[in-house]
């Protein structure tokens, strides 16, 4: 009877210029994610806004000429419920946003080197590789 032998994972050196470069990626591509998704609910926020106001103009003429049906004022409460959730979405978002962003630019500031020479560093290795790649035809 064998038994599988799992592979440790690697561990990342953050003080290595390679490591330091992925956990950069890393937050980076986070910071665009939540980035993303605040515009996408900035958009939402737009196009309901708008159809609250569209909306509020046809109950406003509607009840000049009487009852309002029963159906369009539920459809708009549930419109405006809708925009004040979207609306919350997009602060909590935001707030998320900021704090991703302040979190990337203290962990830069880190170190001795800080990691943003690091990275500097790493990105000096990268170009020298390529251009040795490129002499040498790999």
């Amino acid at each position: 009877m064998s038994t599988a032998v799992e592979p440790k994972p690697q561990s990342t050196d953050l003080r290595d210029p390679a490591g330091v470069a992925r956990v950069d990626r890393i937050m980076r591509e986070g910071i665009s994610l939540v980035t993303a998704s605040a515009k996408a609910t900035a958009n939402e926020l737009a196009t309901l806004t708008v159809e609250v106001k569209t909306a509020d103009k046809s109950i406003a003429a509607l009840r000049k000429l009487g009852n309002v049906p029963t159906i369009l004022a539920s459809k708009l409460s549930h419109l405006r419920d809708r925009l004040a959730e979207v609306t919350r979405n997009g602060d909590i978002q935001t707030r998320i946003l900021s704090a991703k962003q302040s979190e990337h630019a203290v962990w830069l500031s880190q170190g001795t080197p800080s990691n943003a020479e690091l990275l500097e560093k790493d990105s000096i290795l990268d170009k020298a590789l390529d251009a040795v790649r490129g002499t040498v035809g790999l």
